[in-house]
């Protein structure tokens, strides 16, 4: 007897097809001695041929198979019976990744689509993916993950500590994410990852989930002058050597901008010093915010953002920082295994924004989606970000950029949507080799 496919089910039975004799050219369907291959229970031949994978759902009642015929839905105890599927779901050329979301529920992610399908009669959801993450999913043969997120789960996939500019430390930031009943929520600090252990450690605490991100300070050459712009990067490899090597770069470029904006407002009478500003950092990176706090506890401004006006910060006092240009960000980030958002790309009230063409351009060198529901965009731009991530085959996510009193947007302000994220941690599994444990 020859066992050719087998899975476990429920952790205890194996579920295997196998042939009676080698002279057999048909297989049968067995629960399996996980010792000896003997069955218990068998149908001969099976009805389903040369499958690839079998994936019960949580309560054993249904099953998904992978094979030849492409992906059938299979009441578990029919298939004893010699029953054919309940449904059939794609084409055997379409490679898929399949995942339970609940008894009820599981996902399939092609190259095109992500499609969320109910056992029990509702319409399939389809949200569209593009090639670059469905493809990766549905070449990388996960079946049975990555973690799939529920439908009603809150996402916010963006948002900052005292590490960089935020005015809560990490731990605060997950709290503050608790608080607001989001189950899912990245730190993503600019140029800097050392937030990432304190944060997950209070997101085991919440029993949230934590995305360890980073927000890279981008440029873009391409027009004169140029134009700055930031890069979202998830589950990168922190012990990436050309990624750790850029970041400190940044960083170290950061801290010489700080010390230069601290002479130009000394030189204009404010008498803030260095020493203050790092007080304000509180052992992160020193950002323009931090100087900010020297004008509000001097009563010259009341909020950040009037720091920002050009008599001050915004262009009196305005000193460049080193960038990593755009297309080199985005190589570091897939380079580094991790997945990539384009942060705020229509957000004009910033200042300047970079053309479609170069986000067409991107997309060609590896970006995986554009940040559409963000503060700093207006119902019009954010229906033509995800008008634009659809054209492009790129995801669209939502988040709050939340930087604690350094702004008035409350964490959990937009949200990205569960299907988008399964999409997107899906593709970061299939690039670090199915471990995002880093």
């Amino acid at each position: 007897m020859h066992a050719a496919h087998a899975v476990a089910v429920d952790g205890e039975r194996l579920i295997g097809q196998y042939r009676p004799d080698p002279s057999s050219k048909n297989r049968c369907l067995g629960e399996l001695d996980p010792d000896g291959f003997i069955p218990f229970r068998s149908v001969c031949p099976s009805p389903v041929q040369d499958w690839d994978s079998v994936l019960p759902s949580p309560d054993g009642r249904w099953w998904v198979v992978t094979s030849r015929d492409g992906i059938a839905l299979y009441e578990a105890e029919t298939v004893w019976h010699g029953a054919v599927p309940a449904r059939t779901l794609l084409r055997p050329d379409e490679g898929c990744g399949v995942a339970w979301i609940d008894g009820e529920t599981f996902v399939v992610a092609t190259a095109f689509s992500s499609t969320i399908v109910h056992t029990d009669g509702r319409p399939d959801e389809v949200v569209p993916l593009g090639v670059g993450l469905g493809g990766e999913v549905a070449q990388s043969g996960v079946v049975g993950g990555p973690p799939v997120a529920s439908a009603s789960m809150r996402i916010d996939l963006h948002t900052h500590s005292t590490v960089s500019d935020g005015t809560l430390t990490p731990a605060e930031v997950i709290a503050a994410a608790a608080a607001a009943d989001l189950d899912v929520v990245a730190l993503t600090d600019h140029d800097n990852l050392a937030g990432w252990s304190e944060a997950a450690e209070a997101a085991r605490s919440y029993g949230l989930e934590f995305v360890p991100g980073v927000e890279l300070s981008c440029r873009w050459y391409g027009v004169e002058p140029s134009i700055s712009l930031h890069l979202l990067g998830y589950w990168v490899d922190p012990d990436h050597a050309g990624l750790r090597e850029e970041l400190a770069r940044l960083r170290g470029g950061r801290e010489q901008r700080a010390r230069q904006i601290v002479e130009l407002m000394r030189a204009d009478g404010i008498d803030v010093t260095w020493e203050e500003v790092q007080a304000y950092a509180a052992g992160g990176t020193v950002g323009r915010p931090h100087l900010a706090q020297a004008l509000i506890r001097r009563g010259l401004v009341a909020t950040v953002s009037e720091a920002f006006a050009p008599s001050m910060l915004g262009s009196r006092w305005r000193v460049p920082k080193p960038d990593i240009d755009v297309f080199r960000g985005l190589e570091l980030i897939r380079a580094a295994g991790g997945v990539s958002v384009f942060a705020h790309p229509q957000a004009s009230s910033r200042g300047r924004i970079v053309p479609e063409s170069l986000i067409v351009e991107m997309a060609a060198h590896g970006l995986d989606g554009l940040e559409a529901d963000h503060e700093d965009h207006t119902p019009e731009q954010r229906a033509r970000v995800r008008a634009l991530a659809d054209e492009l085959g790129l995801v669209a996510t939502g988040s709050s950029d939340f930087h604690g009193t350094n702004k008035t947007t409350p964490i959990g302000a937009n949200l990205t949507d569960p299907a988008v994220y399964t999409a997107l941690r899906a593709a970061a599994q299939a690039r670090a080799g199915d471990d995002l444990s880093r």
